[in-house]
């Protein structure tokens, strides 16, 4: 039977025309061909994850989880949409969901950098436990030692902990690498890391 290939090269063009958009984070466009893309297919997974990724972007996050709930149907087991999950979580205060779906992520992909870095985070920002942000801190750094963040996030952890002198190397250290938060905290504390 004779198959109609031009439906097929639309779905392609803009399932790459959204990519690029989102590539570019030119946002409002991205978000338009998604909602089209939709329109035809709401399945598409690339669409959900553009709806889903520019509304966190835009912090309109209860609107970002409901796309990444609907992708996470699709493959419950996909690291991605599980850390994008877990960060938004984190952002809305839902610890405990938060942390199921980052641990899911880590079983997932075992050595992925990004989804160490939101478990620290988690364990650090909700539920104050230092020492095991401080453990996934070093696993992501341990991964890749050039992550800006993860030593930012470690030698922040460090100097609330009060060890200055990890702190003052972590920090240093990030803000090299390209990180401003970083090189703020160094500014600001100046004096305190100075000492140590």
């Amino acid at each position: 039977m004779f198959k109609d290939n031009r439906y097929d090269d639309i779905n392609v063009f803009d399932d790459k025309l959204c990519e690029f958009y989102l590539n570019i984070e030119d946002y409002e466009h991205a978000r338009k061909v998604a909602a089209e893309i939709l329109k035809k297919e709401p399945s598409n997974q690339r669409a959900l994850w553009a709806k889903g990724y520019i509304n966190e972007m835009v912090e309109k996050l209860p609107e970002a989880l409901s796309y990444y709930e609907e992708l996470d149907r699709y493959d419950p087991r996909d690291p991605y949409v599980l850390k994008r999950k877990a960060v938004v979580e984190m952002k809305l205060g839902m610890g405990k969901k938060a942390l199921a779906d980052i641990n899911n992520a880590i079983d997932t992909e075992a050595d992925d950098t990004d989804a160490y870095l939101i478990r620290g985070m988690l364990y650090f920002y909700l539920f104050d436990r230092k020492i095991d942000a401080i453990r996934d801190y070093n696993r992501a750094v341990h991964l890749d030692p050039k992550n800006a963040e993860a030593l930012y996030q470690r030698g922040f952890a460090y100097l609330k902990y009060g060890n200055m002198d990890y702190a003052k190397d972590d920090l240093k250290r990030a803000a090299e690498l390209g990180s401003v938060d970083a090189e703020d905290l160094v500014e600001k504390n100046r004096l305190i890391l100075s000492t140590a």
